[in-house]
């Protein structure tokens, strides 16, 4: 994503970062103390207007969640959280597919995504 927005290509998606920007003061102004939820509000609302065509806004429940389900799974990338960081030869046995409980947890985190 960081690519997408980098300067090179700045002249496509200068107007919704624009836009954004002048959100994010806004919102500055009306609640200073939740400073980090409109930061967190610019950055992905200009991720949602250039992937999904739609801005997203403090509050918003498509946002929240997705901010939920990042915050779990940056959990699960630390290194040793699943037995298969250890064994990774257990992704290959492909009976053990229903035993593999990394699975269901990243399955359930994909299905939270979908809405």
């Amino acid at each position: 994503m960081h690519q997408i927005l980098n300067v090179n290509q700045q002249s496509m998606f200068q107007p919704f970062q624009d836009l954004e920007s002048k959100t994010l003061l806004y919102n500055y102004l009306q609640d200073p103390n939740c400073w980090w939820k409109a930061h967190g509000t610019f950055s992905a609302s200009v991720i949602m207007s250039v992937v999904f065509g739609r801005r997203a806004g403090i509050g918003d429940a498509n946002m929240e969640a997705s901010l939920r389900v990042s915050a779990e799974f940056e959990q699960a990338l630390e290194p040793g959280r699943a037995v298969v960081d250890v064994f990774p030869f257990l992704m290959r046995i492909s009976w053990f597919k229903g035993l593999q409980p990394w699975r269901w947890y990243g399955d359930d985190l994909y299905r939270r995504t979908l809405g």
